[in-house]
C-alpha cells in the first residue's frame, strides 16, 4: 500500500510542534566509527554577524536569494522553524550571494520545510561525517528521506533512528555522476533497489532547480555543523552507504 507524501508530511509537520525530527535526542544514537556530539539547545548570547565572509558555496547559488522575510515567518507559523529568538535566523533578501558570520550557516527553505532544524540530530551528524560531506552537498530529497526514516523510527518502530537500518535500504550517490558532481546539492539519497519493496512507498515531491535561490541564514553555535569547504562532494563512500 502506498502512502500519500501529503499524509506523510503532515505526520512530520506534526512532530515539529514537540521535538523537530533531525533535532537531537537526548540518547546515543547506533552509528559506528564515530563519536557522537553533545549539541546544545540555546545558542550564546553572540553577534552572528560578526566577521561575516563570504560563504564557499556562493558562486553555486549564484543568484539573490528569493527568501523574504515574510517566508521566514510563514515557516515559523507552520512550526517548521523554530524562532528567531532561539536560533537567529535572517533572511537572505537583499544579498546578491551567501555571506557567512562567524556562528551562523546557510540553510535553503527547501531543507527546512522537509524536516530538517538545527542543531542536527546526532543521527544525522553523524552520517555526515560517515560519508565525509556537508549540509550543502545534499538536496530536499535526501532531508525528505531522514525525516520520513526518522519519523519512522521513533513513531512505528519505537526505537532512536539506527544506523545498520538506513545502511539496508538508503544509498548515497554523487549528482548528476561520479566523475563530476554538482557542488551545491551533488549527493542523493535513494533506495535501494534490492530492498525498496520492504520499505514505505511514498512519492517524492518534484525537484527542480529553483530551490537553490531559496537560501537563508541560522545561527551556528556549540556543537556547529562541520565547517564549510569549498568544493564539490569528495566522499569514498558513496554508492556503498
Amino acid at each position: 500500500m502506498r502512502v500519500s507524501p501529503l499524509k506523510l508530511l503532515a505526520a512530520v509537520k506534526l512532530r515539529f510542534h514537540t521535538f523537530p525530527l533531525l533535532v537531537r535526542s537526548t540518547a546515543s544514537l547506533l552509528v559506528p566509527e564515530h563519536k557522537l556530539v553533545t549539541l546544545i539547545w540555546l545558542p550564546k548570547r553572540t553577534n552572528p554577524r560578526l566577521k561575516r565572509k563570504q560563504s564557499p558555496i556562493c558562486q553555486q547559488v549564484g543568484a539573490k536569494s528569493k527568501c523574504l522575510k515574510q517566508t521566514m515567518r510563514e515557516l515559523e507559523n507552520l512550526g517548521l522553524l523554530q524562532s528567531q529568538g532561539v536560533i537567529q535566523w535572517r533572511a537572505g533578501e537583499g544579498e546578491d550571494y551567501p555571506i557567512e558570520g562567524t556562528l551562523e550557516t546557510v540553510v535553503f527553505r527547501d531543507f527546512v520545510q522537509r524536516g530538517l532544524a538545527l542543531p542536527v540530530s546526532e543521527f544525522f551528524y553523524a552520517l555526515l561525517q560517515f560519508w565525509g560531506i556537508q549540509l550543502h552537498h545534499l538536496t530536499p530529497q535526501c532531508i525528505f528521506h531522514l525525516s520520513i526514516f526518522t519519523h519512522f523510527c521513533e513513531a512505528f518502530l519505537g526505537i532512536l533512528p539506527h544506523f545498520h537500518l538506513f545502511q539496508h535500504f538508503f544509498i548515497l550517490i554523487p549528482i548528476p555522476n561520479a566523475s563530476k558532481p554538482a557542488v551545491v546539492g551533488g549527493c542523493e539519497i535513494i533506495l535501494r533497489p534490492e530492498t525498496r519493496d520492504k520499505y514505505l512507498a511514498y512519492d517524492l515531491a518534484g525537484k527542480g532547480l529553483e530551490w537553490k535561490k531559496f537560501w537563508f541564514h541560522v545561527g551556528n553555535f556549540e556543537s556547529p555543523l562541520p565547517e564549510r569547504i569549498p568544493g564539490a562532494p569528495k566522499s569514498k563512500k558513496t554508492g556503498q552507504v
